[in-house]
């Protein structure tokens, strides 16, 4: 069985299901910790007092009064919105709250390694791994469509990798007991279920190696669904490696972003990318903010990462990668529908007349700009450290 270093191995797991971003993901979050009888543990970057983070806190809440054991760690500076009121309103109900690299300890202008996770994981039997943080933007409203994400529901041995994966960030006083129950009964035939992370400061890289390995051997087609894809020089090689020898290889990005200078930096490796046979999307509805890769219709990875210089040795990741043939067709069709429906495609004659030689200008420069500021943030890194509250 394929092994990467530093990583877990391939479980079986059962009951897998994959989802968008929207209402009925977060449904069933809150049923799932409705349900809780011991213990919820959850990691996010993003945090808010909106609607949805109100209604996922009072879910969260209310399991602690009724006896469950609440872990909930918060990275400080993803998080740094949430109010007073509402931190109050945790810590009294027993929740054990926790940040992630406190901003109150960053010093020399240092910044610490952010937590970008996006887990929880219910009485060890039932966990959630996704690129959704809790705000409206992942749920949407009446006003507006949540931003697109992808997100993986599963039982089985993976949930134990993945509580692992959880331990090794709670601050040692709030950190859940190492054996509490028993992962869900296991399903049967061969494993096809991982729990991939990245944290460089521990030498894992397990995330950065699959994306990496998966362009190199891919056999027939290569999709990429990627948010804030800020390549380096050996990433896109690969990429046109791939597309010249005979790999379809579709990416799909955003219309539009939440960082300012983000959609004309990515726009900047456009020709380069065409000229290669690399095919282009851009997404229009609303914010693209998933991370997920499918690769020869075989396997669908998963998560938080984003293929950028911060992800690689700025964040703390994790990523699934599931091989159950049901969930990776079930995905492979959403997304060959948002290619077709909700998406178009770039191509390279009609970008270079609507793109004037000024505005590929700009794009390079925003593009030197965002490259250089994740690669530099590398160096201003400092190991992760935790805090019980600000």
């Amino acid at each position: 069985m394929e092994r990467f270093r530093n990583s877990f191995p391939f479980r079986h797991a059962n009951a897998v299901e994959f989802f968008t971003g929207g209402p009925e993901y977060f449904q069933h979050l809150r049923a799932a910790i409705e349900n809780a009888q011991v213990e919820v543990l959850v990691q996010l970057y993003i945090l808010e007092s909106d609607a949805t983070g109100i209604q996922m806190m009072n879910a969260l809440i209310n399991a602690a009064k009724r006896g469950v054991q609440v872990f909930l760690l918060l990275d400080a500076y993803g998080s740094k919105d949430l109010s007073e009121f509402w931190i109050r309103n945790l810590e009294n109900a027993g929740i054990k709250l926790s940040w992630y690299a406190p901003l109150s300890q960053l010093v020399e202008f240092k910044m610490g390694l952010r937590l970008h996770h996006k887990l929880i994981v219910v009485d060890r039997n039932w966990a959630s791994c996704s690129g959704i943080n809790w705000s409206d933007h992942y749920q949407g409203n009446a006003k507006q469509m949540p931003w697109l994400d992808f997100a993986l529901i599963y039982h089985g041995q993976a949930v134990l990798d993945t509580v692992r994966v959880l331990r090794r960030y709670y601050p040692w006083n709030k950190k859940p007991p190492k054996n509490l129950i028993s992962a869900h009964p296991i399903a049967q035939g061969s494993p096809d279920f991982r729990v991939l992370e990245n944290n460089w400061f521990r030498s894992k890289l397990a995330i950065s190696f699959y994306y990496r390995r998966s362009i190199v051997r891919a056999n027939k087609e290569l999709t990429i669904v990627a948010s804030y894809f800020i390549p380096g020089a050996g990433l896109k090689r690969k990429l046109k490696q791939a597309a010249d020898r005979g790999v379809e290889i579709k990416l799909l990005l955003g219309a539009r972003s939440d960082i300012g200078l983000m959609k004309r930096a990515i726009r900047h490796f456009y020709p380069d990318l065409l000229k290669a046979g690399v095919r282009l999307f851009e997404y229009k509805p609303t914010v693209l903010h998933g991370k997920l890769v499918l690769v020869d219709h075989t396997e669908l990875c998963v998560g938080s990462y984003n293929l950028n210089y911060l992800s690689d040795f700025g964040s703390v990741e994790c990523n699934v990668l599931c091989k159950n043939e049901k969930v990776v067709r079930q995905a492979d069709a959403l997304i060959q529908s948002v290619l077709e429906n909700d998406a178009i495609e770039i191509r390279l004659e009609e970008f270079l007349k609507t793109s004037s030689f000024f505005n590929r200008l700009l794009d390079r420069i925003a593009y030197g700009l965002l490259s250089w500021s994740l690669s530099i943030l590398f160096y201003l890194q400092y190991p992760h450290s935790t805090k019980d509250s600000r």
